[in-house]
């Protein structure tokens, strides 16, 4: 595993390490184990990195993208991973304190039945009082990364987070006429 991932990108790694950990092929201890007996590993410390993200539940290089692009690098309070806010879903991240959920969705996930699956889940969680956010790789990737937080830091100030909003470099890339203003309350 460690051998593939020294030779993947970034979100290759994350994706192979993610499958492994999922399908409960190997265990974030076993490949840290086996990190440190290897000496000289190309993409050593990128491999550290997101072996940690994975292990903290990003379960998907988009999960990871959300991570690292949106709630990192805006500040924005850390979200629990792969929990339940209703027994029969699991939510990518959940800012239970904010009522706040935030599902990451593929192309290819959010299409047939999982598309009725998430739209039935979606509904649920409303009448519970939990909003949904829904977010895809171009939202969660180089200037949409940073209308997405803004995004999540607004519904956040309006649910009590008093920020603020940290921008990231990219930050200044996006168009006013594209950002949301957000004021404190």
């Amino acid at each position: 595993m460690l051998d593939l991932c020294a030779e993947a990108d970034e979100d290759e790694m994350a994706a192979l390490l993610a499958d492994s950990l999922s399908q409960r092929k190997t265990t974030a201890k076993r490949l840290l184990n086996e990190l440190n007996q290897r000496p000289v590993l190309h993409n050593r410390g990128m491999l550290r990195e997101i072996l940690g993200d994975v292990s903290q539940g990003a379960h998907s290089a988009l999960e990871r993208r959300y991570l690292v692009q949106v709630e990192r690098a805006h500040h924005l309070p850390t979200a629990t991973r792969q929990q339940h806010a209703l027994r029969a879903y699991r939510s990518d991240a959940w800012y239970e304190e904010y009522r706040l959920l935030v599902e990451l969705d593929s192309k290819l996930h959010h299409t047939g039945g999982a598309a009725l699956r998430d739209m039935n889940r979606d509904n649920d969680h409303a009448l519970l009082g939990l909003t949904t956010l829904r977010f895809g790789w171009a939202d969660v990737t180089g200037i949409g990364a940073c209308r997405a937080a803004r995004q999540v830091a607004q519904f956040l100030m309006t649910s009590g987070w008093e920020g603020p909003l940290q921008p990231c470099p990219r930050c200044r890339l996006v168009p006013d006429s594209e950002s949301i203003k957000i004021g404190h309350r």
